[in-house]
């Protein structure tokens, strides 16, 4: 069982991680490490882990990037498809690629924190082995704390957003 009131409370036991962890996350290129850092504290149990490392945690985060941009091919050649089946004035295989375009890209969005969790636990390998991802994203521990990482996405993307136009990255 998820203990979610520690998992709400975790980003905010350690400031000077967190503030290292938003500073780092506003600036491009660089923020892949904080991707590296987030698969960091998903191998730690308590508190969050030292920012040491930054060209590890940096390197993590590209990988990440590489595993996501992979999951996502499927449903972006499907958008591509809905594309230029709508420019050709195609509409209705251009809505029914569309539809089947929104649905790959949810479930894409829904499976790939499982295949990233792999990845940061097992390594880059394990994070492709579709299988087995499918088999943890559709088990009855999946779901919920799968919306809280989500709604929590959401929501530290959209303190990024502004703090980047505050500072005008």
């Amino acid at each position: 069982m998820v203990d979610y009131e520690s998992a709400f409370r975790r980003p905010w036991t350690d400031t000077r991680a967190l503030v290292i962890g938003t500073l780092v996350s506003i600036v491009p290129i660089v923020n892949f490490a904080m991707q590296g850092y987030a698969l960091k504290c998903v191998t730690t149990r308590t508190g969050l882990p030292d920012w040491k490392g930054f060209g590890t945690l940096w390197l993590k985060g590209l990988v990440s990037l590489a595993i996501s941009l992979i999951y996502l091919i499927v449903p972006l050649v499907a958008i591509t498809i809905t594309g230029i089946l709508f420019a050709v004035e195609s509409r209705g295989a251009g809505i029914a690629f569309g539809i089947v375009a929104a649905v790959l890209m949810l479930l894409t969005v829904y499976v790939l924190p499982a295949a990233l969790v792999r990845y940061a636990r097992d390594g880059f390998r394990d994070a492709l082995m579709m299988r087995e991802i499918i088999a943890t994203a559709f088990s009855k521990d999946y779901f919920g704390p799968w919306l809280i990482g989500f709604v929590w996405s959401v929501f530290l993307g959209i303190v990024t957003l502004i703090l980047n136009v505050i500072l005008g990255f």
